[in-house]
């Protein structure tokens, strides 16, 4: 096939265009063919702008940070045997001034609380650990 034409770049309101025109002899017929190349990411490389991400709620450092009342209270529902969605009825109406969520409670008590002696956190009488799941009973 032979090349009649050169690449050509239209610029229109979207992207860039590339145009290829060629032609081929085909039993003493011409043939052309028009090769189209756009690339649809063009506008956006074009108009970089940093990406906006909005800010969450609280930053970790304004996080409130759980009082004992609260632990202790996840502690003796969890030692009831809830389920976590129950546990976390039952701390919205104590502390119905804190945002927290049922993964959140679920989390603080696996990776903080559990393992723990029962009884009130930091209380001295109870000494036995808890096995308490942390997954829905």
């Amino acid at each position: 096939m032979e090349k009649t034409g050169t690449p050509r770049n239209a610029q229109d309101d979207v992207a860039s265009l590339a145009l290829v025109v060629t032609r081929a002899m085909v039993n003493g017929l011409a043939t052309f063919q028009l090769q189209f190349t756009w690339d649809p990411c063009a506008e956006h490389k074009q108009h970089k702008s940093p990406v906006k991400r909005h800010p969450s709620k609280r930053s970790s450092a304004t996080r409130l940070a759980y009082t004992p009342e609260e632990d202790d209270l996840i502690v003796k529902l969890k030692d009831q045997g809830l389920t976590w969605r129950e546990i976390y009825m039952r701390y919205k109406n104590a502390f119905p001034q804190r945002e927290r969520k049922v993964e959140t409670l679920q989390v603080r008590y696996c990776t903080k609380l559990k393992g723990r002696p029962s009884g009130k956190i930091g209380s001295q009488g109870a000494t036995e650990p808890r096995s308490g799941s942390c997954q829905d009973s």
